[in-house]
């Protein structure tokens, strides 16, 4: 298929990573340093590259079948579990919550369905679906993360220091953009003594997961403010949701609001860049040149696609919202690089992150699956996305390009300034 035939509906080409609202090039948002790169696979060092018969022993392993063995070994795991009829929700500071997740099957929660998939009703901001199949990716997306972080989060020291305090203080934690609540579960599993409470636009499509007594879930759109847990958290973490957040100063404004004085802040998200295993930004390239990745291609329209129908950004800038708040402290931002497929195994790569990066393939996949409804609104044809899922799998599952997701995060603490709104109103808004 030619370049030409992948034209929208008015047969004009969205093939550049250009944001048509202030005609500059998308990119890596954090400078790509030594100083400022995690690459777990090799310290600061450039990925190993496989001698090409290395290459061709690897590939002939059966590591898809194993992969499937681990993904459905772990899922029967989980559906062995016994069931839990609720899921509710625990008073904070003698506050008691908004209204609970009654149901594993969201029957209490109304959704909408477009284009063969469902989506949530509160909030048009974030345009991906709500549905099993996006909540299984996302269960998939924990475990890359899981693997490619070395565990639940960065910043470890700083974290495991609120969560493990002194005195008898319960620790508090807040997972915003829960999805498929997966982080929050195993959040509440690793500090059995600690209160998790997970918070997203939909509830979690849980199926037969047993939730532990110290978890619970609420629906809440993170645009707006929370009007109780004032100075209620130790830790709040919020994970791929920034491209659904319309005010980011506001929302970090807000989030100052509920953290106590010493909390943790963590925000990671996504960027439509992708990059080689250096951090080199790949470009959109014509179909047919040298470098040349049907990923970035869709990586890009994706990214337009936001901004033409969600009117949101998909970047990363909180780094520099966090300096200039004085609600925040021990700014700190990284950028984790996240292979998609296993392409750079050696001896000094942890299983781990070989299994993680592994099932990240699987990841993007999907992800393309949950962007179609997107493009078709902002007017691609059918016939052309199917075409670009056939080559973006066919790129992935042979690993014909060697292409890491660009993954900015920052961490900070919140500082000692007293919090005070903005608007002079009884609302608290920012």
């Amino acid at each position: 298929m030619s370049s030409a035939s992948h034209a929208k509906e008015n047969d004009s080409l969205l093939l550049s990573s250009v944001d048509p609202e202030t005609d500059t090039e998308f990119y890596v948002p954090i400078p790509v340093t030594h100083d400022t790169i995690m690459r777990p696979w090799k310290q600061w060092g450039t990925p190993p590259r496989m001698p090409l018969s290395l290459e061709q022993e690897y590939k002939a392993q059966d590591t898809q079948t194993s992969l499937r063995e681990q993904i459905e070994s772990d899922d029967a795991n989980s559906e062995s579990q016994p069931s839990t009829e609720s899921v509710g929700t625990k008073s904070i500071n003698g506050s008691e919550g908004a209204e609970p997740t009654k149901s594993r099957s969201g029957s209490d929660y109304s959704f909408r369905d477009t284009l063969g998939r469902t989506f949530n009703t509160k909030s048009d901001a974030y345009p991906l679906p709500a549905d099993m199949a996006e909540h299984e990716r996302l269960s998939m997306q924990h475990r890359v993360f899981t693997g490619l972080f070395g565990g639940l989060y960065p910043a470890a020291d700083m974290v495991d220091e609120v969560m493990n305090p002194k005195d008898n203080h319960t620790p508090w934690v807040l997972d915003l953009g829960t999805g498929s609540g997966g982080w929050a579960i195993d959040m509440a599993k690793k500090f059995p003594k600690a209160q998790v409470v997970g918070t997203d636009l939909a509830p979690p499509r849980l199926g037969n997961v047993t939730v532990p007594d110290n978890c619970s879930f609420e629906v809440h759109d993170a645009n707006t403010p929370f009007q109780k847990w004032e100075n209620a958290f130790d830790f709040v973490h919020c994970r791929a949701m920034a491209s659904g957040l319309r005010d980011r100063p506001g929302f970090m404004r807000n989030v100052a609001k509920i953290l106590r004085p010493g909390g943790v802040l963590i925000l990671s998200n996504g960027t439509p860049q992708l990059v080689d295993g250096n951090g080199v930004p790949c470009r959109v390239i014509e179909e047919g040149k040298e470098g040349f990745r049907w990923i970035q291609q869709w990586y890009s329209a994706c990214a337009a696609a936001f901004i033409n129908n969600a009117k949101m950004r998909w970047t990363h800038d909180f780094h520099e919202i966090a300096l200039e708040c004085p609600y925040f402290d021990d700014v700190t931002s990284k950028m984790l690089l996240m292979p998609m497929g296993n392409w750079f195994p050696d001896e000094t790569t942890p299983k781990d992150f070989q299994y993680a990066a592994d099932i990240n393939r699987y990841n993007f996949i999907a992800m393309v699956n949950a962007f179609v409804p997107l493009l078709i609104s902002d007017g691609y044809r059918k016939e052309v996305i199917e075409y670009w899922r056939s080559e973006v799998a066919k790129e992935l599952m042979e690993q014909k390009v060697r292409t890491c997701g660009a993954f900015p995060c920052t961490w900070c603490r919140r500082s000692d300034v007293v919090w005070t709104p903005v608007n002079s109103d009884s609302t608290g808004t920012v």
